[in-house]
Formats: structure tokens, sequence, C-alpha cells
């Protein structure tokens, strides 16, 4: 998966990708774990990585170790974000930070790497994305809606190839419908219908629109299995590169829990295949 392997890991945390009066830093802040290479490597992969966490906890520094040894060890700079969060407690507060602030933080913190790629001794030209639970339902709006990254000069062509693992949101609306921790979602989306179908990843998919590979990581019940089903589906309909895996026993936590660890004999040898291949035409 990489030319060079990594020997170590030089690490940068709570850089700023932006900042916003009255937030706390931490929030609108990634850190940055690049492998120490042999002189003469070329530059290498960056993995930005979303943190799950329904939208209103988690941090960048959670269930990454594994995930840092390995893309190190394999040459990648690996990279988590933080972005800022809905409040714990389900409020009607139409000024809490909700949709779409959650997928404009991450569309910010994209185009500081891909800026910053140099800097961090990186290729800003291969830049991937991972996301769990609530951060893989931001990863896909991003990599879909182009809004997000065009605010920055950028479109979701710019990334390489995208992992998501394990997220029941790519359609919000038949997320809010079904009726599955209510709360969280209105605390996250609102209660306007309009906001929910506009927040979903299935209606910004489209023919010819450059969009990046996809990895859709899932388990569960059939009926979470058959919405990464559809997904992948309507992807591969309108024309993109996408792939499917039911990660089978693994629960929620355990698929994120399962990248990088060594004994992952389900997860990490999918997604390395995966990135393999999406590195392949550039290496």
């Amino acid at each position: 998966m990489a030319l060079c392997p990594g020997s170590g890991t030089t690490t940068r945390t709570n850089v700023a990708y932006s900042r916003m009066e009255g937030v706390d830093p931490n929030l609108l802040s990634l850190d940055v774990y690049g492998p120490d290479l042999a002189p003469g490597c070329p530059p290498p992969p960056v993995m930005i990585y979303i943190h799950g966490g329904g939208w209103a906890v988690g941090d960048k520094s959670q269930g990454v170790g594994d995930k840092i040894d390995w893309f190190n060890s394999r040459g990648w700079v690996f990279v988590s974000v933080n972005y800022r969060l809905t409040p714990e407690e389900p409020s009607d507060d139409p000024d809490r930070v909700m949709y779409p602030d959650h997928n404009e933080d991450v569309a910010a913190a994209i185009a500081f790497a891909a800026r910053s790629a140099e800097g961090f001794g990186a290729d800003s030209g291969r830049l991937f994305l991972m996301g769990h639970s609530a951060g893989a339902t931001i990863a896909a709006s991003v990599a879909t809606d182009p809004r997000y990254l065009a605010a920055h000069d950028m479109s979701p062509a710019d990334l390489t190839c995208v992992v998501l693992l394990d997220t029941a949101g790519y359609d919000v609306t038949a997320q809010m419908e079904l009726g599955v921790n209510p709360d969280m979602w209105r605390n996250a989306f609102g209660d306007d219908p309009e906001v929910w179908a506009d927040a979903s990843a299935v209606n910004h998919v489209v023919p010819g629109a450059e969009l990046p590979g996809f990895l859709v990581v899932t388990r569960g019940n059939d009926l979470r299995v058959a919405r990464s089903r559809d997904f992948v589906d309507l992807l591969t309909g309108a024309g993109y590169r996408a792939e499917l895996l039911d990660a089978g026993d693994l629960d929620h936590a355990g698929v994120n829990a399962a990248v990088g660890r060594p004994d992952d004999d389900v997860v990490t040898p999918a997604i390395d295949t995966f990135l393999s291949e999406c590195l392949a035409p550039s290496e």
C-alpha cells in the first residue's frame, strides 16, 4: 500500500484548522501523525479521520492508537479531526450547533490538510477520508455534496477515496421516519423534513459529478445492512466506484476498533485492499 513503509511516528497535536469567536479551539483542531520515512521517499498519502459520537460527544484522540500505528507503518500520514459538537442534552435552541455545522467544520479541516500537506511532508494530491458512525455520515455528505468543499475552492473530486464505517445516516429522512434514537437525530438535524432531505447523502449522488471511490462497511440488522447496500448501489448505478463490506459479528464500536488492530482479519484487510487499489493509478 506504500512504497516506503514508516519506521516511527512524528506527532503534532491540536493544530488549529479554523478559528471562531466563542468556540473552544480544541473543537476546531486536528492531530497529525506522520511516518518517519527514509530520505528519498516520495510524499505519502493522507488519511483524514472523523470520529463518531452522535454529533454530540467524542474527540479526535479517542480510539486512534491502532489506526495511527497501522497507517504510519505503511507510510501514510494520519490526521484525526475534531468538529463542533451538538449539545449532549437534547435541545430546541435554534442557535445550537447542528447540521450543517459539523459538515462545514470537516470540510474546513480537509482544506487545511490539503493546504498544509507539504508542511506535513505529505502529498496533497492523495487525500483520503474515513469516518465512523456520525463521522461516517459527515464524510458521506462532504464527499457527495459539493457545497462544503466548494467553500474552500475544492470539490469531492479532490478526495481520492473514502471509507465509511457503520452509519445509518446515508438517508436522514428514512432514519427520522424509522424513529430509532429520535432525540439524537433531531438534536443534530432539527425538525424540518426539507433539512433532512438536504442532509442526506443519497440525495446528492448524481452521474457525472466526479466523486471519489467508496468502501462502505456495515453490520447489524437486515435493515441497517440494506441501507448501506442501497447507498452502494446508488453510487455504482451513477457510475462511481463503491464496495460493500459486511463486518458480520462485529458490533458498532467493534467495527471502528478493528481498523489497524493486528489481530483483525475482517475490516483491516478489506481497507488495505481497497486503499491499495485506490493508490494504484498514481503509484
